[in-house]
């Protein structure tokens, strides 16, 4: 095989595996990425597309029909450019969501024109020179194949496991977090005797929206002392959120890379007592009466 062709394989190949099983380890985190393009049925196809990353992934490093693999890979990646490039346009999305949590791989939308460019390039490229020069044993084969089936299998369980919609930490199993060990100083100022519901949240987010009105009686029925809601500044849809849910909380508007380091999934809530982060509440926030009886001591 051409040298040049083995190397963008294995590039390739590691690029898919990376992006799939990052995403896999929170796949929730990736749907709501994907809410803020305000394309509903891609939400469905969310695991869908971790797990094909994963394949190709496996199949570009293990030379597995490699030019086939190809085009099915520059496919891919012009028609995740192209949803990029309309949520970019019409719905501001600067984040493709390609790595998940892992931040350092994401950059500006330029840089992720110009880096999936150059990857489909490289799949063209081995599509019309990859020439196999030689052939697979049956014993390698089926190392090839099982490794692929098992990469899969728990691709699908990590994706599933982790695509929960809401999780509520209990108190038994969550060690108490002291704040000061968090970025939520460097974003609000709390009081040691005073309790707090923190929650971070995007305007374009559905499952966000969803936990308004729940969150509008936490201050109101006393289960917290305040309710601080952080999220990024978007006047036109903040006046809009405003004139409709009328929101009792206070709303502090963070720059994007500052609140992306506390926290890249909305929503997300976090109960603060006596300084210390005690309960962590991903995905739509429950009624303010089902988490009393959750953080109330039996």
């Amino acid at each position: 095989m051409n040298k040049r062709i083995e190397i963008e394989s294995y590039i390739l190949g590691l690029i898919f595996l990376i992006s799939g099983f990052i995403k896999a380890t929170n796949a929730s985190l990736f749907i709501s990425t994907i809410e803020a393009y305000n394309i509903g049925i891609l939400t469905v196809f969310a695991p869908l597309v971790i797990i094909i990353e994963v394949y190709l992934g496996l199949l570009f490093i293990l030379n597995k029909h490699k030019s086939h693999i190809a085009i099915i890979g520059g496919s891919f990646f012009f028609l995740v450019t192209s949803i990029f490039l309309y949520g970019w346009l019409f719905n501001g999305v600067t984040d493709c969501g390609c790595f998940g949590k892992l931040s350092i791989l994401d950059n500006s939308p330029w840089f992720t024109l110009l880096r999936n460019i150059i990857l489909i390039s490289m799949c063209f490229d081995i599509y019309f020179n990859n020439k196999i020069i030689k052939t697979t044993s049956i014993k390698a084969l089926n190392v090839k194949n099982i490794t692929i089936t098992c990469s899969l299998v728990l691709c699908a369980f990590m994706s599933g496991y982790t695509s929960k919609a809401l999780k509520i930490k209990s108190q038994k199993q969550f060690e108490p977090i002291p704040i000061s060990n968090s970025e939520l100083p460097n974003l609000i100022s709390t009081s040691p005797d005073s309790t707090y519901l923190i929650f971070a949240f995007s305007y374009k987010c559905p499952h966000c929206i969803n936990s308004i009105s729940n969150l509008n009686h936490y201050e109101k029925s006393g289960i917290v002392n305040k309710v601080i809601a952080l999220a990024v500044e978007n006047k036109q849809l903040q006046n809009e959120f405003n004139d409709f849910f009328n929101p009792t909380f206070k709303i502090k508007h963070i720059e994007k890379q500052k609140l992306h380091k506390l926290t890249k999934a909305f929503p997300v809530a976090y109960f603060i007592r006596n300084d210390s982060i005690i309960d962590i509440v991903s995905g739509e926030l429950p009624s303010a009466f089902l988490f009393k009886k959750h953080i109330t001591p039996e």
